[in-house]
């Protein structure tokens, strides 16, 4: 719990200190991934808390990077309940679907090593994974986004604390990986009412492709 803690805190406080950023921050975030490339190659070579270290410089790096970008090309406030409902159904797919890339993902400790934020664990020599890089993406993406529209970024902060703590209480109660998009975007567009005003153009546009989405989740769960 206090790893999870201590995870969630700096990854909210980075996200909370990213800028609206233009397209060409992608290099920033193509860097930091060739970054990563490399330390799963040399990682073994390297003592565990300083590969630690240089992962989580690294992750935060490329979700902050690629989620200021994204937040930043949010046009409306109201396109954020789409993102909060496409990225729910997509990472519980991810997560939860025996085949999705994240459940792909946990079972290699490779991927593991420099794909999740680690953190030690008090009492042990462990240092254990606790939060992926989608989840560093996706707080930045939604906290650029209220920064540039004017929405409260303190409220926002907390909303996305809420959520964090939520997915932890699930976890607990589980015993299994939960994934932590479903509550972000649920804590964003319950502490906004901005968020869940869309234009009737935007609402047929976006009803379109969630029946699309949701024709592919169907598929891939009929087809395993």
């Amino acid at each position: 719990m206090l790893a999870f803690a201590c995870v969630s805190a700096e990854v909210l406080t980075a996200s909370a200190l990213t800028p609206r950023l233009p397209p060409r921050a992608l290099l920033l975030a193509g860097a930091a991934m060739g970054a990563l490339a490399l330390l799963a190659v040399v990682a073994a070579t390297l003592p565990p808390t300083l590969t630690a270290a240089l992962v989580t410089v690294t992750l935060l790096t490329l979700g902050t990077s690629a989620g200021g970008v994204v937040g930043n090309a949010i046009e409306k406030p109201g396109h954020l309940l789409v993102v909060a409902a496409v990225s729910a159904a997509v990472d519980a797919l991810s997560v939860l679907h025996p085949r999705g890339p994240t459940a792909q993902i946990i079972q290699s400790d490779a991927a593991v090593g420099v794909l999740i934020l680690p953190w030690p664990i008090l009492g042990t020599t462990h240092i254990d994974p606790v939060l992926g890089v989608g989840d560093v993406a996706f707080a930045a993406i939604y906290l650029v986004a209220a920064r540039r529209h004017g929405l409260s970024i303190r409220r926002s902060v907390l909303a996305l604390s809420l959520a964090l703590a939520a997915t932890l209480v699930a976890v607990l109660v589980t015993a299994r990986g939960i994934p932590a998009l479903p509550f972000f975007g649920a804590a964003m567009v319950l502490a906004h009412p901005e968020a869940r005003r869309l234009d009737p153009p935007d609402r047929k546009r976006a009803l379109i492709g969630l029946a699309a989405l949701a024709a592919v989740v169907a598929a891939l769960l009929l087809l395993n």
